[in-house]
């Protein structure tokens, strides 16, 4: 396959066909048409764009950024054959592209595990297009993001672990989770700066584990690390307990070599989650002086649900 490119279209010549619609008899290749819709104009910061050259390999000119994704966009579709994007806009494409440091072979594989991920875990990606599902599991208040980033300028998510009953569905906690990073991801400084979470683990009951069964383990693990264009960070964990033994020891087998070296464990001492994380921020329970936990995660939630529903809702 050849290809040629501007800024505005792309053109296929494919061998071996004709295009019965333009009524030509000739056995032969025709150059077709596709408009690819507006294209991406870069309105990031000089200091996020440095940022992006730097760490992540990004073209600063904007042309060859979108040479690599009309290239990425095109071989989707030809490896791909079973699977129809998404999405086909370039902020789209370009979000894989910055987690993989524009590696191309690499940002392919992790679009087509996007897409097989939501074969393989219909269970969650249904309550993903339906946020009325969620509405339950919003109202534990177990999960949020800081509304100011770290010391590095990274998102923090936090989890409270022990906020949730024996009978919670593990589908709906993967749920929110997803749809949480889907709405980040819109975010052109989180796609480059990336993503640290804070586990705290007190409370947390054996009952619960157990719902996580080997194979939706193995499943949630592919698509946290292998299927989601997510740059990575720390994993703080605290108040870790003795539950954090057996629970490593169910996950590990899972975890990539990367993703254990970046988990941090503090126990009850919270002196060097400070010095990546202001207190100011941090709720009570991790030594700070931030608002209520419990509050923001619904807050954070009901407003995640309606983004779903209007798109065009700002968080």
């Amino acid at each position: 396959m050849q290809e040629w490119h501007n800024s505005n279209s792309y053109i296929h010549l494919k061998s071996k066909q004709c295009t019965r619609h333009l009524g030509l008899l000739l056995n032969c290749s025709v150059p077709l048409l596709k408009m690819s819709g507006p294209r991406y104009k870069c309105t990031l910061s000089e200091e996020l764009l440095d940022k992006a050259v730097r760490e992540l390999k990004e073209p600063r000119d904007n042309e060859k950024r979108l040479e690599a994704i009309d290239k990425l966009r095109d071989a989707f579709k030809e490896k791909y054959k079973n699977y129809t994007l998404i999405r086909e806009d370039d902020e789209f494409i370009l979000r894989f592209l910055r987690a993989k440091k524009f590696d191309h072979d690499k940002a392919l594989k992790v679009l087509g595990n996007y897409h097989y991920s939501r074969k393989d875990l219909p269970e969650v990606f249904e309550r993903v297009e339906n946020p009325a599902l969620l509405k339950d599991t919003v109202a534990i208040g177990y999960v949020y993001v800081l509304p100011h980033k770290d010391k590095d300028g990274v998102s923090v998510m936090i989890y409270r672990d022990g906020l949730l009953t024996d009978d919670v569905d593990v589908y709906s906690l993967l749920a929110l989770f997803m749809l949480g990073l889907e709405r980040m991801l819109e975010d052109e400084a989180f796609q480059i700066d990336g993503l640290s979470i804070i586990e705290d683990m007190k409370d947390l009951s054996f009952k619960v584990i157990v719902k996580f069964t080997m194979s939706v383990m193995r499943k949630m693990m592919f698509m946290i690390q292998d299927a989601m264009p997510i740059r990575y960070k720390l994993m703080h964990l605290v108040n870790e307990g003795t539950f954090y033994d057996a629970m490593f020891k169910m996950i590990k087998p899972f975890l990539k070599k990367k993703m254990k070296e970046r988990i941090v464990l503090h126990g009850t001492n919270f002196t060097k989650l400070h010095e990546q994380i202001d207190p100011e921020y941090l709720p009570g329970y991790l030594g700070g002086t931030g608002g209520d936990p419990i509050e923001a995660a619904i807050k954070w939630g009901e407003e995640l649900c309606e983004w779903k529903e209007n798109p065009s809702t700002a968080l």
